[in-house]
């Protein structure tokens, strides 16, 4: 009875514990040993419960829920892609890093690399800027600069979003009130179209390339209206800064 008791659990296992395969068994299941409690209990001790899904190897594996990884810390980052080769042929979704920075693969198209260089800007938007106000100054406050960061450099000024052509209003961008201090930008505005997708609906307008400021002596410019549109005229100005270590 014993024996048939220990081979229907077995073949019990065999059938029903699916997610179980390739384990190892004990040195003891042979052919017409009848285990003692114990056995069965050391046994039964050094496997893993199912847990109510397939496990994942170290070899990989596909998920089929959300992953949340350990929030990062002082000592350790919560997830970690090192640096290795681009695959030959990547699949959409795939991420990897090699030491020139991270890449991606997204619609049949390889984005990267990811590096120091492509985000160290910050960009920083007012809307509502009241064209039609001469002399009116729009304080932009420069928000705290990431960790290893202590300058900036203004690269882009844009306009967008016009309600109304913007070419009788100018504009300058400078470092204190009144349009006084070091003078970023100053010129006249080509926005002629309100409308989304049409031509001169934005402008751009690159900032000084031999001038930096430093977060603590310049931690608000102002982008001031010098001539006024002439009839009702908002839009959005965008500062586009490049961090500096």
């Amino acid at each position: 009875m014993k024996k048939l008791l220990g081979a229907l659990a077995i073949a019990g296992c065999l059938i029903g514990c699916g997610d179980a395969v390739a384990q190892t068994v004990p040195s003891w299941m042979i052919y017409g040993a009848v285990p003692t409690a114990a056995q069965w209990q050391a046994f039964a001790a050094s496997k893993q419960d199912y847990a109510g899904s397939a496990s994942c190897g170290v070899s990989g594996c596909t998920f089929t829920g959300e992953i949340i990884t350990a929030p990062s810390t002082a000592s350790s980052a919560g997830l970690n892609v090192p640096a290795g080769t681009a695959p030959t042929t990547p699949n959409n979704g795939d991420i990897w890093s090699t030491v020139n920075g991270f890449y991606g693969q997204y619609n049949g198209v390889t984005v990267g690399p990811v590096n120091r260089l492509l985000t160290n800007t910050i960009e920083i938007s007012v809307t509502g800027v009241n064209f039609n106000s001469a002399a009116t100054d729009n304080a932009i406050a420069i928000p705290t600069l990431p960790s290893g960061y202590t300058r900036y450099q203004v690269g882009t000024v844009m306009i967008s979003n016009a309600s109304h052509s913007l070419t009788t209003a100018t504009f300058g961008l400078f470092t204190s009130t009144g349009g006084s201090g070091t003078v970023i930008a100053s010129t006249a505005i080509t926005v002629s179209s309100s409308t989304d997708g049409a031509s001169n609906n934005f402008q751009s307008t690159s900032g000084p390339t031999t001038v930096s400021f430093t977060q603590a002596g310049f931690g608000t410019l102002y982008f001031r209206v010098i001539n006024a549109e002439g009839t009702a005229a908002t839009g959005t100005v965008t500062l586009r800064l490049i961090m500096v270590p």
